[in-house]
């Protein structure tokens, strides 16, 4: 109940919370999203399906439910990071009362267990990969990765693991395809193994050589998805290329990991969009490599030393690899990527703390019941302060612009930040405050192609069309391929009342989508005005054979049929 508690009531509030960031290419613009498809059809989604195809099809299961209603994707996130905590607490119990520990937390492991899993659900940190729709991506692959370890350990409690075996393998498969941070499963299962339940490499061969190559076979998953990516247009939520180099990648990920570190012990502020910049100077470089190198060899101590305390250290860092390393990804820093590794600290902090307490209470002359007591009562207090804050970061996601103007306020040179914000600005028809953000934007980030267009938009609003044309002809400069570069222009010569213009290139964004009926449409419109009637005829017709039911070329084709009629 405790555990229920800690997971359900700081979100009581976030379940009617609106789409945010990439919740909208990838959920609510996303026509892939919006039906149920086949596997080849999942996988040919460039946005989500390429290499998640398990994540996107959860969503197709929410938009048949509820269309986009947010209320039930939101529940669906709850869910699983409920389930996910109760995985954790079963996983950590029934670890402690392994014949490793020889009896040593026989009695305590209920307390310990319940204590983690507690925290770790009401921690601030987990609001971007729970509140956050699309990031359901890192919840469901951190619930496969702890149900794969669960099985794993129960394969070896069992008469008959091969259930078990089969379970875990399948869990492996599943996580494989709901994100790549999976890749690192079949190495912490093998060290898990090897620390808890056997007392050998050898006896791990021996007895579970199978489970553990079924379990790697999983890594032929994503080579294949990330094979069949590299076909896609470059348009992945996560894993694209990052605009710098392994070794710039490299040398500012330890002070996004001390970061990471600093938000486990104290959760504020935080920020959904950081916008990272690439480390320069030695202050950047220098202290948090040589903090993170003595984690390192004290995580090979502990292993050495006091295995079980170890594996939680290298569990860490192998979760935290795939996106914490060299690989340059298209963002350096992400508070989701934290979900799953933040339990491995939260784990070693309760375990720690409950040894400290022991040690105490045995001086005292009480029994090792006091310790687990008072571990209980202390994690209480702080599960309500971490819940507290949770429920007020989910304030923050109810409200576009409040998340947005926390995340400018938090990293005032972050181009993407005030693009976002002057978004909800033109929303809210708050055109000027959007315009300003529009050009803030593109002033940090010359070449951001969204700024230039966005702004075009929100000066042809504020009727400053030389202006508008002069962003949209910048856009189209760094676009030029994109139906959307010359559909905006035709927007802005339309408005300013130079037709023939418009027309022009209304049919150059023809040129590149001509199945489009909205433009057809639009360019009939013009047409009409010009009085080129025959013209404006022939584009509703077109548009009308694309869209039988499109509401503007019916309308303007009988207007056209009025006006050429004797």
């Amino acid at each position: 109940m405790a555990v229920y508690l800690a997971a359900m009531g700081p979100y009581c509030n976030s379940l009617s919370g609106p789409f945010v960031f990439d919740d909208w290419k990838c959920i609510v613009t996303n026509s892939a999203a919006h039906r149920l498809t086949t596997p080849s059809t999942l996988l040919a989604d460039s946005k989500l399906g390429a290499t998640r195809p398990v994540a996107l099809f959860s969503i197709q299961i929410n938009y048949a439910l509820g269309g986009l209603n947010s209320r039930g994707y939101h529940v669906f996130n709850l869910g699983v990071h409920l389930a996910a905590g109760l995985v954790l607490m079963s996983l950590v119990e029934q670890t402690l009362v392994l014949p490793r520990f020889r009896g040593r937390h026989d009695t305590s492991a209920p307390w310990i267990a319940a204590s983690a899993a507690a925290l770790w659900l009401a921690h601030p940190l987990s609001t971007q990969s729970v509140t956050y729709i699309v990031q359901r991506c890192e919840s469901m692959m951190a619930l496969c990765y702890l149900l794969c370890l669960y099985c794993v350990l129960q394969s070896t409690r069992s008469e008959r693991p091969w259930g078990w075996n089969a379970a875990a393998i399948a869990a492996c498969w599943i996580g494989m395809g709901t994100k790549e941070v999976m890749v690192t499963a079949p190495l912490v299962a093998l060290v898990y193994d090897r620390i808890f339940l056997a007392p050998s490499w050898i006896d791990v061969v021996r007895k579970r050589a199978g489970l553990h190559i079924g379990l790697a076979s999983s890594w032929l998953l994503v080579g294949l998805l990330l094979f069949w990516a590299r076909r896609q247009p470059p348009e992945s939520v996560d894993f694209g290329l990052a605009n710098c180099t392994p070794w710039e990648y490299a040398r500012t990920q330890p002070s996004v990991i001390c970061h990471y570190l600093r938000l486990v012990i104290w959760p504020h502020p935080l920020c959904l969009d950081y916008a990272w910049p690439v480390a320069d100077t030695f202050w950047e470089i220098v202290p948090p490599s040589v903090l993170l190198l003595v984690l390192l060899s004290a995580t090979c101590a502990a292993l050495w030393y006091a295995a079980p305390l170890g594996f939680l250290g290298v569990a860490f860092f192998l979760i935290l690899a795939p996106t914490s390393s060299f690989m340059p990804i298209r963002d350096l820093a992400f508070e989701h990527r934290m979900y799953l590794p933040s339990a491995s600290l939260v784990v070693l902090g309760v375990v720690g703390g409950h040894e400290l307490l022991r040690a105490m209470a045995c001086r005292r002359g009480l029994g090792a019941g006091a310790a687990a007591r008072w571990l209980s009562i202390m994690a209480a207090m702080v599960v309500v302060v971490l819940g507290v804050l949770t429920y007020q970061r989910n304030h923050d996601y109810a409200d576009p612009r409040r998340l947005w103007e926390s995340v400018v306020g938090q990293r005032p040179d972050n181009p993407r930040g005030h693009l976002n914000l002057g978004i909800v600005y033109l929303v809210r028809n708050q055109v000027n405050d959007a315009a300003e953000r529009f050009s803030r934007a593109a002033e940090l980030a010359p070449n951001y192609e969204e700024a230039h267009t966005n702004l075009g938009l929100a000066l042809i609003r504020l009727g400053r069309y030389d202006e508008a044309i002069d962003e949209l002809r910048q856009s189209e400069r760094l676009a030029p391929h994109a139906t959307s570069s010359y559909l905006n222009l035709a927007l802005a010569y339309e408005a300013r009342g130079d037709w023939e213009t418009a027309v022009s290139q209304y049919r150059q964004a023809l040129g590149r989508s001509p199945r489009s009926a909205t433009i057809h449409a639009r360019l009939g419109s013009v047409l009409l005005r010009l009085g080129r009637v025959d013209e404006a005829t022939d584009a509703f017709q077109r548009a009308l054979k694309i869209n039988p039911q499109h509401a503007a070329a019916l309308d303007g084709l009988r207007r056209a049929r009025v006006l050429s009629s004797p």
